[in-house]
């Protein structure tokens, strides 16, 4: 791929870099896609990695742009030395863009697990949440039933100590009449 368009060609190099408002809008495009590029990336990886996507995309097109100038400097001086540079400027700039594509596509995968995982946990957490809600509604009729045995207990009680009395006044008038006898 070449940062040319039309190709390797040294003269055409040339031209662009003598070509302010041509360079200046390639780089403006360049510019507005590594804006776009920044924004994929940002939607798809964690923030510790996206933090250090950023910083690499933007020290490589700071070097990138670092790397024009010094092209556009030589190119007046040394016409061979600039075309030679121009060349490694390409390889140099492929080889951003495929680690920056690397890069995007190890993004989206991570995007991919992470989403995965996170669907698992929720559903782990649903699973969990219905479990508690049994639980509970378990534990409620358990506390209702526990209220209704004190309740029928009570009333035993209050039969029972009903009785004993009645039992008590009858024993003394056994015991007083067994007395009087």
């Amino acid at each position: 791929m070449s940062i040319v368009a039309g190709g390797n060609d040294f003269i055409d190099m040339i031209k662009l870099l003598g070509n302010q408002p041509e360079l200046e809008r390639r780089i403006t495009a360049l510019n507005d896609a590594k804006v776009k590029a920044e924004e994929t990336i940002a939607l798809a990886g964690k923030a510790s990695e996206i933090v250090q996507l950023r910083a690499q995309v933007n020290a490589d097109v700071a070097k990138a742009k670092q790397m024009l100038s010094e092209a556009q400097t030589q190119a007046g001086v040394i016409v061979a030395d600039g075309r030679k540079r121009a060349e490694e400027i390409i390889a140099e700039a492929n080889t951003l863009l495929e680690r920056q594509k690397e890069a995007s596509a190890a993004a989206s995968r991570q995007a991919g697990e992470m989403i995965a995982t996170a669907r698992a946990e929720a559903t782990d957490a649903m699973g969990m949440r219905r479990e508690a809600q049994a639980l509970m509604a378990e534990a409620q009729n358990l506390k209702i039933k526990a209220e209704q045995e004190t309740e029928l207990a009570r009333t035993a009680r209050v039969k029972f100590e009903d009785r004993l009395e009645t039992v008590r006044g009858l024993a003394a008038q056994f015991t007083k009449a067994l007395n009087s006898v």
